[in-house]
């Protein structure tokens, strides 16, 4: 069965700042997905975890799992770029990597 997030925390009797709490994330993090926002994975993980012990302890057979609620917005995975300072100014790493890779893949003949 699927529920919004705002109808777990009714049923739980748990405010905004109770599940802040529960999930060590912040508050902002618990509002952002109340008004289904997208938040980070690790961040739906653990308040996905929380509701679930919750549940646990009302003596419930089923898990709360994240298809289990309606509207939580996962953000997708960015990755960092980083750059380096050249002579040509400044270059992504995974550049500098990719190329040194190609000369070193030449130089054995690979």
């Amino acid at each position: 069965m699927q529920m919004k997030l705002a109808e777990y925390l009714d049923r739980f009797s748990w405010s905004q700042a109770e599940l802040s709490r529960q999930a060590n994330v912040s508050p902002q993090c618990v509002r952002r997905a109340l008004a289904g926002e997208k938040i980070a994975r690790r961040n739906a993980e653990k308040i996905v975890a929380a509701l679930d012990r919750k549940f646990q302890t009302q003596g419930a057979k089923a898990h709360i799992t994240m298809g289990s609620i309606k509207g939580l917005q996962i953000r997708d995975l960015r990755h960092k770029h980083y750059f380096v300072h050249t002579k040509n100014g400044m270059t992504p790493l995974w550049d500098l990597l990719r190329d040194s890779r190609l000369r070193i893949y030449n130089a054995c003949g690979i």
